[in-house]
């Protein structure tokens, strides 16, 4: 499994990439669920008032459909918006990690390799 996925230190990324990303986690897992997710309402920074804002913590669950294996990954996410429409989005989570609990195994990989 060829994965090319760079997230950390990546930067503020535009609407194209947004959904490149997204495409890239539909086509590559199923059965992706979002669990145990706390809803909180973003404040303003100077008033903290609630601003329309939101952020959410939760726990993403699903398979890779190149290996069979599962995930279970905490994460954290906002939203912002001014005028009631979201213009600012974040997530942070461990790709990493994920990649990781989905890879093949060594000895998978081993096994179906010629000498």
């Amino acid at each position: 499994m060829s994965i090319n996925l760079q997230i950390y230190g990546v930067g503020k990324i535009g609407y194209d990439k947004v959904l490149d990303d997204a495409e890239f986690y539909m086509t590559n897992f199923k059965d992706v669920t979002f669990e145990n997710a706390i809803w909180l309402p973003g404040v303003d920074e100077t008033t903290l008032m609630p601003d329309g804002s939101v952020r959410v913590y939760g726990t993403w669950k699903g398979v890779s459909i190149a290996t069979g294996k599962s995930f279970s990954l905490d994460s954290y996410h906002y939203f912002n918006a001014k005028e009631g429409k979201v213009y600012e989005s974040g997530d942070f989570f461990d790709a990493s990690g994920m990649m990781m609990a989905v890879a093949l195994d060594e000895e998978v990989v081993a096994e179906g390799a010629t000498e």
